[in-house]
């Protein structure tokens, strides 16, 4: 088996829904969570088992993420596993933004390895989430109310983890 197929020579490409433009949303949202899942697998190298834990179970959300968006037909089973996630991040959120130290400047991101990588993942993720809400604003779907929960509440855990991972938020460049 090759890699290339030769079937997206011509702009178009396909999912379990059908063949269609490049430039459709769908694959715009599909290549951003590609992205998104490959800037979070660099931290597979950081020393820190709970982080490494972490991304796999985010990666884990966006390949199943992706998955549906594809046509999987387990949308109603899938926005219930993620409406769950979101109360966990919530959680997540809360307990290492205590130990962080507050925020009373704009934050140049960087520091650390993993801050550094986290600041990268967390403006991939926004940019997943302004492209859900164009892909949703087209293609109303049951389940998409839990998505975009769950990509808002993916970008405000990955900044509270970046500053976590940067000396719970001594080591920001402010």
């Amino acid at each position: 088996m090759t890699v290339y197929t030769k079937k997206g020579d011509t702009g178009k490409t396909g999912t379990l829904k059908g063949i269609g433009s490049k430039t459709d949303a769908v694959y715009a949202v599909l290549g951003t969570l590609d992205e998104l899942n490959a800037s979070l697998g660099v931290l597979h190298q950081s020393r820190s088992t709970l982080l490494k834990k972490q991304v796999i179970e985010i990666q884990s959300d966006l390949f199943m993420l992706g998955s549906w968006l594809a046509g999987s037909p387990k949308a109603e089973i899938f926005g219930r596993h993620l409406a769950k996630k979101v109360a966990g991040f919530e959680n997540y959120i809360d307990e290492m933004d205590a130990q962080n130290k507050p925020i009373k400047n704009f934050i140049l991101p960087g520091g650390s390895f993993e801050s550094g990588f986290l600041h990268i993942s967390r403006t991939v993720s926004r940019r997943l989430e302004r492209q859900l809400v164009l892909y949703f604003d087209k293609h109303k779907q049951k389940g998409s109310e839990d998505i975009l929960k769950y990509a808002n509440r993916l970008s405000d855990y990955l900044f509270v983890l970046a500053r976590y991972y940067n000396k719970k938020g001594r080591g920001d460049i402010l």
